[in-house]
């Protein structure tokens, strides 16, 4: 999910910040709020359609074309589908924050030679 290159950690390894492993988490803390935000503001959408759907149709007030009610269902199916796909994505990002951690500490030891290679 997050597109955390090689590059960036070995750059982040070789730069002198006091922690880096701190801020691979601030990258991961923050791609993993923008995707929950995105997840809800989804799943509201799928909602409000539902529910205006559902009060017309109380209300008796629902006079649209029935291929029309499909439709609106189906996008709101579509539009939760899109929402609960997203959220089980995220439900592995811990496994990509594992892995990135390793191959932070893996790059930390072999800082002299990334800082060699970087300079040419």
């Amino acid at each position: 999910m997050l597109d955390l290159s090689l590059r960036t950690l070995f750059d982040l390894a070789v730069a002198e910040v006091e922690d880096p492993d701190k801020h691979v988490l601030q990258m991961y803390q923050w791609h993993f709020d923008r995707s929950m935000f995105v997840v809800r503001s989804v799943l509201t959408v799928t909602g409000t359609l539902l529910a205006a759907l559902i009060v017309g149709y109380l209300r008796a007030e629902l006079k649209v074309p029935i291929w029309q009610v499909c439709a609106a269902l189906g996008g709101a199916g579509m539009t939760a589908w899109f929402g609960y796909f997203r959220y089980r994505q995220l439900c592995h990002i811990h496994e990509e924050y594992v892995s990135a951690l390793s191959l932070m500490r893996s790059a930390m030891a072999i800082k002299p030679f990334l800082n060699r290679y970087r300079g040419t």
